[in-house]
């Protein structure tokens, strides 16, 4: 019983390398697993075998090993117990006790009772081949190294390449010299896996940039689709060995320069990212956003635009893209307290009675000149992608911005609150036109986004609390900006308070008015 215990903790580890090799099947208790466990019941009342009588526990094995390959549940077979049987019959011809030949025939006759018969097999000579290569007993190797010889018409040589060591294909012939099979997997793994392509002007062909650049630039009304371009893409990457990450580059200038074309660039940058990593799409923009942030540069507005589509498209992640803009955080916190200072003692200042006009001509000439030792500062990125977020529609990534900074911030700035009113005017106009226009006024309609992703316009003043209501708060008191938007938010308000009193005594519409305020 000895050999059985010892199988018990090979079989589990046998079992979790078959695992990783194999897709375990779905185990059933069927007649093969009843037959197995008759056979050990069987071999533990016989009174030879509970001396430990070896040729009687090796007619139980062969006897088990012809049912399996009589059974006609090949399906059904549980995968267990083929590796324990295959690893009981294998360990008595290493320990001698049964010739390799009478096992390789036992063998031949189960390899067909399952297609991934072979695999099972060769993970059984994994473990056997670790057992005996520790072990001091030459002979034993010996016998597992005949049993393998034995079996090599039942089991293909890359299959036993993969698993057995170098040492033992050596000693089989199935290689010549160990020690440059090892140099020789070292390499290719290397190649594979770590080795890095590297890609320059000497190797790359600016032939295939200038087809790639007539392909994006031609003309896109016809029949043209996403998916046709990007296989002629894949042709001029391969062809001309071009650059995967230059290639998504161009498409980026590209997409900048025809802004009018987001039906057809979004699907394609789309398609083109699943060739690439994840972050490669974000880290592009990001140096793109670097190049801009010297002192004297100026970020272009196509740059903002294309990074807001690909935000409202969740082709990249804000937290992602956010770390590549300037200013900082901080830097925005202390400007904000910095304008907060200044304009209390411009307030201050106001209140004040001043005696000597020229101490304060002379104070304005001194800070005059501070503010032309100080640079310029650069182009906060960050507003102007939230400007740009804005006039597509992207409420939400706008929205976690503004989140970011000191509040009202963000709409102390002109565009960005001009940005937002019209964001505003948009998503009010059904509504607005329905209730709102007073008698013989004359205004001209305000068309919607032509986005589906943007915030769904309001039909009724139940839906002025989706969104509405949360933009007027960010907005506050810089709604100023837009006068007529001013206006119409006033309208709405008599128009509700003028449907209320009207309906005002139903107890459903005082619960409306409660939930919409």
């Amino acid at each position: 019983m000895a050999v059985f215990c010892q199988v018990v903790s090979l079989t589990e580890l046998i079992d979790m390398r078959a695992r990783t090799v194999q897709p375990r099947r779905e185990e059933v208790p069927v007649n093969v697993s009843i037959l197995w466990q008759q056979a050990i019941k069987s071999a533990q009342s016989d009174s030879t075998f509970r001396k430990g009588h070896p040729l009687l526990e090796m007619e139980y094995l062969v006897q088990l090993c012809r049912a399996l390959s009589d059974s006609k549940s090949h399906d059904s077979m549980g995968f267990r117990d083929i590796q324990q049987a295959l690893y009981e019959l294998a360990y008595h011809v290493v320990r001698g006790n049964l010739k390799h030949d009478q096992a390789s025939n036992v063998l031949g006759d189960v390899i067909e009772f399952r297609e991934d018969m072979p695999s099972i097999l060769a993970d059984v000579f994994c473990i056997l081949d670790i057992e005996t290569s520790c072990l001091e007993e030459k002979n034993k190797r010996d016998h597992f190294t005949q049993l393998v010889l034995a079996c090599l018409y039942l089991v293909s040589d890359t299959v036993l390449k993969e698993r057995l060591d170098p040492e033992t294909l050596e000693s089989l012939g199935l290689i010549k010299q160990s020690q440059q099979f090892n140099q020789k997997s070292v390499k290719i793994k290397t190649k594979l896996f770590y080795k890095q392509q590297k890609f320059n002007l000497l190797r790359e062909e600016n032939e295939g940039y200038a087809k790639l650049i007539a392909e994006l630039g031609q003309d896109l009304s016809g029949n043209i689709t996403s998916d046709l371009i990007l296989e002629n893409i894949k042709s001029l990457i391969g062809c001309f060995n071009l650059d995967p990450n230059r290639v998504l580059d161009i498409i980026l200038e590209v997409y900048e320069c025809r802004p009018e074309y987001d039906d057809f660039f979004v699907p394609l940058i789309e398609s083109y990212m699943y060739m690439c990593e994840p972050q490669t799409l974000c880290h592009i923009l990001g140096f793109k956003f670097k190049f801009y942030q010297d002192p004297s540069g100026e970020t272009p507005s196509s740059l903002y635009r294309v990074a807001a589509v690909l935000l409202q498209h969740n082709l990249i992640d804000l937290e992602d893209l956010y770390v590549h803009l300037l200013p900082g955080d901080n830097a925005i916190i202390e400007e904000h307290k910095r304008e907060i200072v200044e304009a209390k003692q411009i307030v201050r200042k106001l209140t004040m009675v001043v005696l000597s006009s020229e101490k304060t001509e002379e104070k304005e000439k001194e800070k005059e000149k501070e503010e032309e030792k100080t640079e310029k500062p650069p182009d906060n990125q960050k507003l102007g992608l939230l400007e740009a977020l804005l006039k597509i529609g992207d409420w939400q990534h706008a929205q976690s911005i503004m989140d970011q900074m000191p509040p009202f911030y963000a709409t102390s700035h002109k565009p960005i609150a001009v940005a937002l009113c019209q964001l505003v005017h948009v998503t009010i106009e059904p509504l607005y036109r329905r209730v709102g226009v007073p008698k013989g006024a004359k205004g001209s309609p305000i068309s919607s986004l032509p986005n589906k992703r943007a915030p769904k316009q309001a039909d009724s003043f139940e839906d002025l609390r989706k969104e509405v209501f949360n933009m007027l708060c960010y907005l506050g008191p810089h709604l100023s900006h837009d006068p007529i938007l001013f206006a119409k938010v006033v309208r709405l308000g008599k128009a509700f308070m003028k449907e209320f009193q009207s309906d005002g005594n139903k107890q459903e519409d005082k619960e409306k008015m409660v939930s919409l305020f």
